[in-house]
């Protein structure tokens, strides 16, 4: 064999151990700098549990107790807190939203932001960073930038971070309005409206086209929206009065429309009590 031709295979075949390490390196799915001890790679991981705490509502230790359809082939995950590092938590078990699957009965160190809506009675939660699920067992994370990891450790080095006392700001949800004239004074637009057909729904809501029928408040802007998201209670064809928020401003050509309260801001004309009184003063403002 030719020097040159010799020097080709030794080229080769080193490529070829190179390929291999990466690949097993990537179904470890674990940074090879991070195995290697290199300083920017173990700064990075420590940036990502400090990133990471910052940005979450929520940081519990979690085991998955089941799972339902949320609607579109989405799974919502319920799941009972074991521990609570960071934030707030009433309930002890929680309903999350992950596009990475997780696995019932497994145990995960989760990130989380939380999210109230008019349109659910509980606040729901949602896994800040999908790749980031970190499953545990016997008191190790095994999967992830953090495998292989104490949790114990993994829980202090959150609880150090600096973010570990930081929250977002988040939008306020009214519960209920104190009165019919409250809801009224509250609301951007107050209209009545007819689904007649179900574009998309899931558990909690369904994106409807409607018909407005009569508007009491608000300008004209409404009437551009063909599509409105509605609560997962309604029925088509059916008339219902709805009392809507928006955050947009005054310019926006279709509105963004948000129920005004959780409760209340939906009044179906088969409610006849609730219905009459509600025409009665919207018909006189």
């Amino acid at each position: 064999m030719s020097g040159t031709k010799l020097r080709v295979s030794i080229l080769l075949a080193g490529l070829c151990v190179i390929a291999i390490v990466w690949y097993l390196l990537g179904s470890l799915d674990i940074s090879p700098g991070i195995i290697n001890g290199d300083p920017a790679a173990v700064a990075m991981e420590k940036h990502s549990v400090a990133s990471l705490t910052k940005k979450a509502d929520n940081i519990i230790i979690g085991q998955v107790d089941n799972s339902e359809d949320f609607g579109n082939g989405s799974l919502t995950y319920f799941v009972e807190v074991n521990r609570d590092i960071k934030g707030k938590i009433d309930n002890k078990t929680l309903e999350v939203f992950s596009l990475t699957p997780l696995e019932v009965n497994n145990t995960y160190f989760l990130f989380l932001e939380s999210n109230e809506h008019e349109y659910t009675q509980h606040t729901q939660y949602t896994v800040l960073n999908h790749s980031f699920l970190n499953p545990i067992a016997n008191g190790k994370i095994t999967k992830g930038p953090f495998r292989d990891k104490q949790t114990k450790f993994l829980e202090d080095e959150v609880k150090s971070a600096p973010g570990i006392a930081h929250f977002r700001e988040q939008r306020k949800v009214l519960d209920k309005a104190d009165s019919l004239e409250a809801l009224v004074k509250l609301s951007d637009y107050v209209v009545r409206l007819k689904p007649t057909e179900i574009i998309e729904e899931n558990q909690n809501i369904r994106l409807c086209v409607v018909t407005f029928l009569e508007t009491y408040k608000g300008d004209e802007r409404i009437l551009n929206r063909r599509n409105v998201i509605l609560p997962k209670s309604v029925e088509l064809n059916q008339e219902y009065l709805l009392f809507f928020q928006t955050d947009d401003d005054s310019q926006t050509e279709n509105p963004t429309l948000l129920l005004t309260t959780r409760n209340g801001s939906i009044v179906a004309k088969g409610d006849t009590k609730h219905w009459e009184d509600a025409i009665l003063y919207l018909n006189n403002l």
